[in-house]
């Protein structure tokens, strides 16, 4: 999957896979692709993944890879949803995560690097967020991607 995502940075088809999560659990038949507009230019890409209905990951459908290729701390963005949220202010979780993928003959790669695991903002976060009423827009402004909640 990881050849074909390549040769269709561009796109945001998904690709099928498989995710291990750090317990060793399998969650197979899910989708990835790369995500972000900028982003996609940088050696390191971030990554979207999208889970099947009947087996979400820690309740979530789908779940950003955020490679931070732009952030030399690698810790901004977590820190800002953090103070977010102790201000009382709407806020995303996150969670550092280490990224590896299985090569075709079954060996893993080398280290991808340090991500930012971001929750999708959708209405399982609103609900969360006890803003059900919530509604959850994404707009597109010359290929940079922008989500406003109101």
């Amino acid at each position: 999957a990881y050849a074909d995502l390549e040769s269709h940075i561009f796109t945001d088809e998904l690709e099928p896979a498989a995710f291990v999560s750090d317990t060793g659990k399998v969650y197979d038949r899910i989708g990835v692709r790369y995500r972000g507009a900028r982003a996609r230019y940088a050696a390191k890409k971030s990554w979207k993944v999208v889970f099947n209905g009947d087996r979400l990951f820690r309740g979530q459908k789908r779940i950003n890879l955020n490679a931070e290729a732009f952030d030399p701390a690698l810790i901004r963005e977590k820190l800002a949803y953090e103070i977010f949220a102790d201000l009382g202010a709407l806020w995303l979780e996150t969670e550092l995560v280490r990224v590896q993928f299985t090569r075709d003959t079954g060996a893993l790669s080398p280290f991808l690097g340090l991500f930012t695991a971001v929750e999708q903002a959708d209405s399982r976060w609103a609900r969360r967020m006890d803003r059900d009423d919530a509604v959850v827009y994404k707009s597109f402004s010359r290929g940079y991607k922008k989500i406003y909640i109101i």
